[in-house]
């Protein structure tokens, strides 16, 4: 959950045997609740994805440690110079301060 109680999205269910998480794996990936579609799976560290294809490319970047002051025109304007970017945001907390980190 964020800080304001909404989803982010995912979860994380640990269980006490491999044959448990298979299971509701089985049963529950492609479950659709609220209208969207699940996807549920084993958990796969970052270090261990593959790729899709050899040709594959991440494109999305994860930047930290920002100062309060930088705005998403300062964002764009700087990581522009590399190429064109599809979206951006800065994260902010409930009263639209910045948390210090974007995508």
């Amino acid at each position: 959950m964020s800080d304001d109680g909404k989803s982010k999205g995912y979860g994380f269910v640990q269980f006490d045997s491999e044959e448990s998480a298979n299971t509701a794996i089985e049963k529950y990936n492609g479950f659709s609740i609220g209208g969207k579609q699940m996807y549920v799976g084993k958990f796969v560290k970052k270090s261990d994805r593959i790729l899709p294809s050899p040709d594959a490319k991440y494109t999305n970047l994860y930047i930290k440690n920002l100062d309060p002051d930088v705005t998403e025109e300062i964002f764009k304007e700087k990581f522009s110079e590399f190429g064109k970017i599809v979206s951006l945001v800065i994260t902010k907390d409930d009263n639209g301060a910045s948390r210090g980190f974007g995508f």
